[in-house]
Order: C-alpha cells, then sequence, then structure tokens
C-alpha cells in the first residue's frame, strides 16, 4: 500500500486524530500499557493513516477502533496476539488452516479462508507394475483441535488480520470471511464457549480497522448454530446484515448466491484446484508493522 502521499483530507484527519489522542493521555484515563502504546504511535503517520482509510475517513471512529486495539492487546486479551509475527505466520502456513484466496469477488475484495474440518477426499493408489492392488479413500482434516485450540486459532487471525492491514485491496475495497464448518466435531465444539466468541468479536471487529463486507459460517453443525444465536445480541447492527450462517443441509447455497464458483476452490463447492486458488505468499510481511 503506497503511504507515501497524503491529501489534505487526510492531514486533516490526522491533525485531528492526533488532538483526540493527546486529549486521551492528558485525561490520565486507560492502563500503563494502553497509554504506553498508544503514545508510542501518536506520530506514526502511516499507522494513523491506516486507521483513518480503514474507517472511511471518519476520525471519530477510527479514533475508537485504535484505542480499542490498544485495550484488547494490552489489557483484555494479551494472549491472542503474537511475540513473534513471522513466527505466527509459519505455523498457518504449516497447518494450513487459514488462507487468503488469488481471486477477488465483483466488488474487488478479498476473501479468507478458515477450514474448520475435513474437506476433501484424497484417492490413494498403489500400484503394483501396471494393476491396482489397493485404492484408499482418505479424509484431510484441516483443523485438528488437539494441535490447534481455541486460543491459537485466534492468534492465527490477529495474524491475518494484522496482514491485510498492509495489503492495498483489503483497505480499498474490503474483505470476505469464509468458514467451512464441514467436517466439525465434538472436539470442536469444547472450543465454542461464549468467551472464546465474545474474544473473536471484540478483537475482530472492533479492534481492527477493516472493511469487512461479509462473514459466511457454511455447513453448520446444530451446536455451533446455538452458539451463534447467543453471541449475535452482541453484534453491532452492521454486522447482522453482513453475517450469514448455512446449515449443512444447504452445504454451499448461501455462499454461492453471493460469491460465484469460478473464484472459489473445490472445498468451498467452487471449481478451482487449490494450488490454482490459495494466495500463499499473502503472508509474507515484509517490512509492514504494525505493532
Amino acid at each position: 500500500m503506497d503511504t507515501s502521499a497524503t491529501t489534505i483530507n487526510e492531514w486533516d484527519g490526522i491533525v485531528e486524530l492526533r488532538r483526540l489522542i493527546k486529549e486521551f493521555l492528558d485525561s490520565g484515563e486507560g492502563s500503563i500499557n494502553v497509554r504506553e502504546y498508544i503514545s508510542s504511535v501518536i506520530q506514526d503517520d502511516n499507522l494513523l493513516r491506516i486507521y483513518l482509510r480503514g474507517r472511511k475517513y471518519r476520525v471519530k471512529h477510527a479514533w475508537e477502533t485504535l484505542k480499542r486495539y490498544a485495550e484488547v492487546r494490552f489489557d483484555e486479551y494479551p494472549e491472542v496476539f503474537p511475540d513473534d509475527i513471522q513466527e505466527t505466520a509459519s505455523q498457518i502456513k504449516k497447518y494450513g488452516v487459514l488462507a487468503m484466496l488469488k481471486s477477488r469477488d465483483k466488488f474487488g475484495r478479498r476473501i479468507a479462508i478458515l477450514n474448520g474440518g475435513k474437506i476433501c477426499l484424497i484417492e490413494i493408489v498403489c500400484f503394483m507394475s501396471r494393476f491396482i492392488i489397493n485404492r484408499i479413500m482418505r479424509t484431510l482434516e484441516k483443523w485438528n483441535p488437539d494441535e490447534i485450540n481455541a486460543e491459537l486459532m485466534t492468534k492465527f487471525g490477529v495474524c491475518f488480520f494484522e496482514r491485510e492491514l498492509f495489503d492495498d485491496d483489503v483497505m480499498t475495497n474490503g474483505i470476505i470471511f469464509i468458514q467451512n464448518c464441514a467436517g466439525m466435531g465434538f472436539r470442536h465444539a469444547r472450543m465454542y464457549t461464549l468467551h472464546v466468541m465474545l474474544r473473536l468479536l471484540n478483537v475482530g471487529w472492533y479492534a481492527f480497522p477493516l472493511k469487512v463486507g461479509g462473514v459466511y459460517y457454511i455447513n453448520v453443525p446444530s451446536y455451533l448454530v446455538y452458539m451463534l444465536k447467543l453471541v449475535r445480541p452482541f453484534f453491532s447492527k452492521k454486522l447482522k446484515e453482513r453475517f450469514i450462517a448455512s446449515t449443512r443441509e444447504k452445504k454451499f447455497e448461501a455462499l454461492h448466491e453471493n460469491i460465484s464458483p469460478d473464484l472459489l476452490p473445490k472445498c468451498l463447492g467452487g471449481t478451482q484446484e487449490d494450488d490454482d486458488a490459495f494466495d500463499w505468499e499473502f503472508l509474507q510481511f515484509k517490512n509492514d508493522k504494525h505493532v
């Protein structure tokens, strides 16, 4: 994202945002860690510009989001903010549970996917000379709860959010989140507590200046339908309008009504092979820095 050029309106926004930050610091409010972080970013034009851009230059909203980021990171949920962002990115690549697609939707928005469970069948064929002697069908499970608990999964999400702040398409056009819940079972269910879901909501929705165009939970099992109903009252009006949960009976119907299967991998009922669909280079942070 090119942050070298700043318009007059951006400068006005930065000046006003700095005024709100100074007002907060002068008030004596906030914990020591929150105040130290807020103090450290007051002169960071690039970071302030990101918050303004993500909140469509509504200065008060940008400030509230920045303050909320500091609160959840240092006071409320420090356990899900990576100490080493590069190491966490490497873990995401290792487990393959979270990925960004190469495709953009019809509005130019990027598409992020969480593979909740068993996503495809692999046919293993053993040969002896020219004759098939054995044929085995095996399922691949992308999210193993024994290896990735709720805290680590949320940490993976935070790593993704941090990277998205420096993606021009995300900051200009927005982002779509899709979670495929096919294959999720009781081991996954134990992790979907109200605390875990509210933590994800408070971090992902309220603390990052991302333009979220839609959130899709696809192939949702009955227990998760219940948990989503519990957490829904905590959604903002905008999130309620953009959140779609579709049960296993409907499969990918709701998703395909809004996003063409031609843009999606086969694990989401699309036409693309994984190697063609996924942007495996997305998590290269380079010199981008939020923290």
